[in-house]
Parts: C-alpha cells; structure tokens; sequence
C-alpha cells in the first residue's frame, strides 16, 4: 500500500465523499463499497465505518447488526409472503422522456423476536458512536409500523449505552406514528445541532416541545411544524426561548416572548414563520436595545394579509435578501397590500435577491374569527413595482395574486432593464391579468427575452393574436432603433418555460415559429391553469374559453418541440457531411 493512504485526514475525505450521496429517503448509494473498504485492512477499517454510519436511514439498521437470531425480515401483510431483508426502489420512466414519470418504493423492515442482552448492546455500542445523521423519515404507515417496538427497545440501553448516539448531529423525525412520539427523547442528545421534527397529534408531542430547548441546547438549525392544531405554540415557544445558537429557524406560530428572543439573536440568518395579524410588533421592538435580527437574510412568512408582513418587516427594520410571503386568497386580490409590502422590503440596505407573493389555503394561516380582507386597489401597475427597480441583482420576482396587472411594452421594458439579472419573472402567471386584451405585444415579450439573459422561467400574460405586433410601434418612448432590430435578431438559450397566464391565442403555428425564433430552448409553454377569480367565484367566461386556448397553447408548445427536433436533425446530418468531407480531403490528400 501507498504510504499516502495511511493518511488519516485523506481517508477520511475519500471515504466521505462515498457517504456524501447518501440520500435521506433511499438511504447511500456507496454502503456497499464503504463495507468492502471497512473490510480490505485495518487501515481503512475505522475511517470507512466511520463513513459508513454517519448517516442512518432509519434506527433499525442497528438492530441488523446484530446476530440473526435476534430480529427477522417481516412478512407482508397484505399477501402473507415472507420477503428478504432490505430495500429496493423502482423508477419507472415514461417512454422517449428524460423526465422520471413515477416513483414505486418498496421498504422491507425487520422484526425483533427477542429482548436485547448485554452481548447485542456491546454490538450495538461500536457503531451507535459513529452515528452523527439520524433519518427517521415515513413513507407511510407500511414503513412506521415496525418501528415503536425497535424504539422501545433502544431506549431501554444500560447505563453504560447513554445516550444511545452520544455524537449525533442531526435528527429528521417525520411522518411516523403518533405512538412513537415519547420514544424520541432517546435520540435528543446534548450534541445535537439540527433538528427537523413534524409533531404529531398527541399529548406526548407537547411535552416533548416544551422540553427539547433543555435536551438539545445547542441547536443552530430547527425546523418544527404541525404544532398549532394541538395546541403546542405554548410549548414549543419555552424550547425556542433556550436556543441561542440558532442560524436557521422553520415553524408557525410563536408567543411574543419566543418572538423577541429570536428577534435577539446575532447568528439567525433564515426564519420561516407564520405571523397573527394581532401580533404587538411595535411593543416588541421597544423591548429590545440593539438592533434586532441583526443578520437575518432570508425570511419566509405566512400571515393573513400582506399588511400584517408588511408591519413586521417595518417595526422591526429588516434588511433582507430573500423574501417569500404567503397569504389567504381572499387577502392577495388587494394590490394596496402588494404595494405596501414591496414599499416596505424596498428599504432593505442589502441586495435584494429574491421577492415571492403567493396565496396559502386559509386552513394553514392564523386568521382570527373576526378578521376582515377589505378592498380598496386591485390592480397592480408600474407604481406598485416602481419600489424594487433599485435592486439591480434581484433574480425572482415571482407575483402570484388575484389582482388585475396592467403594465406596457415600454414598462415591462424598463422593469427588465433596472432588473437584468432576472431568472424568474413571474407577474400573475397561473391566474392571469385580468385585462383583454393585455397592452403587452409580442415585442414586449422578446424585449425581456433579450434584456434578461439569464431567464429560466418566464411568466407574462400578452397578446398572443396580434402575431404582426413584433416591431418597436412608433413613437414607443425611448426605445432605440437598435433595440428594434435586435428583438428577433437575439436568442435566449436559457429559457426553458414560458407561463402565459390567461393570454389568448388564433394560429399556434406562427406563434410556435415566433417564439422558437428567440427561445429555442422552449421545453414547456403553460396557460389558462386558473380562474382569475376568488374561492368559488369563477369566472364564467374564462370556463367557457379556458379548454380552447390551453389546447390552443399546448399546440403551440408540440410545434416547437417538433421544430428543435428538426433543427437537432438537421445540425447532426451537417456534423456528419462536415466529417465526410474532412475524411474525404485526407483521404485523397494521402493517396497523392
């Protein structure tokens, strides 16, 4: 052997890299290789266990490790046959496409026939210490079943084996049984930095929530959810008020104490949370004397209405980077919100990345009982984005309201000129405009394609009927003679989506040619997805066209697949004579 493979800190990151594949529902591509390498020298023995079992998909595969006479593979319920141990996945992909079309995942788990003795325990202590990723992740009931008894019997280690996973880092506990809640304070060690639990729906679930901040005071990541429908805010919020550490935090609802703690904290970088609208945030800021969420980038909130966020992130004065915001249906038909919340991120002194406004089912936000969504604008113009023209580094601006939009060529020109680095501009693009027919023309259209290099996803209602609406029209306000010449001269090889809203279209083929002349890389054309309108007041006119253009937009989706086919076609049969007649003149150049 090499004496540079007797260097631990390279096998250690060789053999890590093996274990970095593992993935959290499928478990690790390499174990086998780590296994074999485990088994080749003493060398490689300790660093390729130590890969092998950083990550744990599910607790079981410590009781595999021990002697067959302690656990056997489990029968199916359903047919009654015995099947071998372990697991397998089938992907099934759809003919002639690329895309995965469906995933069928089978999990054979193991049953324990007998109570552990001191012999399995010194088994079990040899590799539990390498344990540093716990997946406890359901795929369902079929998968969960098992696990309370394996649980049961892990947590009633000696002395000797506490706490089971003494070098645990993280701990996935999601989707199992609500039987098995109790049994996870066996894997909340003091070691443990992140933390993803979805609660259940039982008494245990809220104990546990007020005691994990004592268990695990050194979370830096927590992602806690489903706790509002049992009544845990309470609880959870005690736990939330011990962490100090924390950089990321996900959850819902929080009391005001907990709010203010993390409001403190100087390493919180990304909240995720769902806010009351009765929420005192003025009283809250007056609690606090250094500037709060000092470097806090990116914050994803569920709220009410966009009045409630908008008063948090002005209270509290944040500078943000990234911002997702989601609120009832019945609140983002207000373009008076819309307004107010990008005039109030807009002050933000960082650079502006990522805006996102979308609509939540009202099951999942805290609307209280008297709560009222009063209307006053619903139409969103170039004064409603003016705000966010001075973020020239923004990459998302994604609406998805129920609001009119009302914008020009020579608008959304500008937008995309303050905006060039734009991968995703999306302005009501699943329920449309609400305007017929939209001033936006195809040149508008291929201006953004053109002005924006950088598009991946593209979603704009126009007018797709007018086909000859592709020049610069007279007197179009400050656009350049260069600009019109070069609309259908440039090409936009990264946008692969176009969402259309609710626009209107009469001949697919000229509209496939015009769109594949500047967005050859077209993989989907999208349209007509949802009525304009709120709850069940749908609009009868769109039911009565939204059949006919959404095929209409499909065809002209197929007429451009067909075109890039052809000119795929074409450039391999000019490839392949170019080859022919460089062979030819070789060829002859030889023989003379």
């Amino acid at each position: 052997m090499h004496r540079v493979l007797l260097v631990a800190e390279l096998l250690d990151n060789i053999f890590g890299n093996l274990s970095a594949e593992f993935d959290r529902l499928f478990g690790g591509p390499n174990d086998g290789t780590l296994l074999a390498l485990a088994t080749t020298c003493r060398t490689f023995k300790e660093p390729a266990l130590n890969a092998l079992w950083e990550n744990l998909l599910m607790i079981d595969s410590l009781i595999k490790c021990l002697h067959k006479d302690a656990w056997e593979p489990s029968v199916d319920q359903e047919t009654g046959w015995a099947r071998p141990a372990g697991a397998f996945v089938v992907c099934l992909h759809s003919s002639g496409c690329q895309s995965l079309a469906f995933m069928l995942i089978a999990y054979i788990w193991q049953e324990i026939k007998r109570p552990l003795t001191p012999s399995d325990w010194l088994i079990i202590r040899k590799y539990a210490p390498r344990v540093r990723h716990l997946y406890q992740v359901s795929l369902g009931a079929y998968r969960s079943a098992p696990t309370k008894l394996w649980v049961l019997s892990l947590s009633l280690a000696p002395p000797d084996a506490v706490p089971l996973l003494p070098n645990l880092k993280l701990v996935e506990w999601t989707g199992m049984r609500p039987d098995t809640a109790p049994y996870m304070r066996t894997f909340l060690t003091a070691s443990l930095e992140s933390l993803c639990y979805g609660v259940g729906s039982t008494i245990p679930d809220i104990y546990l929530l007020s005691s994990v901040g004592a268990f695990c005071p050194s979370i830096k990541d927590a992602s806690v959810y489903s706790y509002r429908k049992i009544g845990g805010v309470e609880a959870f919020s005690l736990s939330v008020c011990r962490w100090n550490y924390l950089r990321v935090l996900r959850c819902e609802e929080l009391t005001d104490e907990a709010l203010v703690h993390i409001a403190g904290l100087p390493n919180l970088q990304e909240l995720n949370i769902a806010l009351y609208p009765e929420t005192p945030f003025r009283a809250m800021r007056a609690q606090l004397r250094d500037t709060p969420f000092p470097d806090l980038t990116s914050l994803h909130v569920i709220a009410a209405d966009l009045n409630v966020f908008a008063a948090f992130v002005c209270e509290f004065e944040l500078s943000l980077a990234k911002v997702t915001v989601f609120v009832s249906e019945r609140a983002s038909a207000c373009s008076d919100g819309v307004a107010g919340a990008l005039k109030a991120i807009s002050k933000s002194k960082r650079a502006l990345t990522h805006v996102e406004i979308a609509e939540e089912d009202d099951s999942s936000i805290p609307i209280p009982a008297n709560h009222t969504f009063p209307l006053q604008n619903t139409v969103i113009d170039m004064s409603t984005l003016r705000p966010l023209l001075g973020f020239s580094k923004l990459r998302v601006l994604d609406f998805e309201t129920r609001c009119s939009v009302v914008l020009s060529d020579a608008e959304l020109i500008d937008l995309a000129r303050a905006l060039p680095l734009l991968g995703v501009p999306c302005l009501n693009s699943m329920h449309g405009w609400n305007a017929a027919p939209p001033a936006v023309t195809f040149y508008g259209l291929c201006s953004v394609a053109r002005l924006c290099p950088f598009l991946c996803r593209l979603g704009i209602e126009f007018d797709g009927i007018s086909t000859e609406k592709i020049r610069a029209p007279p007197n179009s306000g400050g656009v350049s003679a260069v600009d019109e010449e070069d609309v259908l001269d440039y090409h936009n090889f990264s946008l692969e989506e176009l969402w259309v809203g609710n626009s209107r279209v009469e001949d697919p083929e000229t509209v496939a040619r015009l769109l594949y002349e500047v967005m050859p890389e077209l993989t989907g054309v999208f349209g007509w997805c949802e009525p304009p309108g709120v709850g069940d007041d749908v609009d009868g006119e769109w039911q009565m066209h939204e059949g006919e253009y959404n095929q209409r937009w499909k065809e002209v989706g197929d007429i451009i697949a067909k075109l890039r086919l052809e000119d795929d076609v074409d450039g391999s049969m000019a490839s392949g004579s170019r080859e022919l007649s460089s062979d030819g003149e070789t060829d002859t150049g030889e023989e003379e």
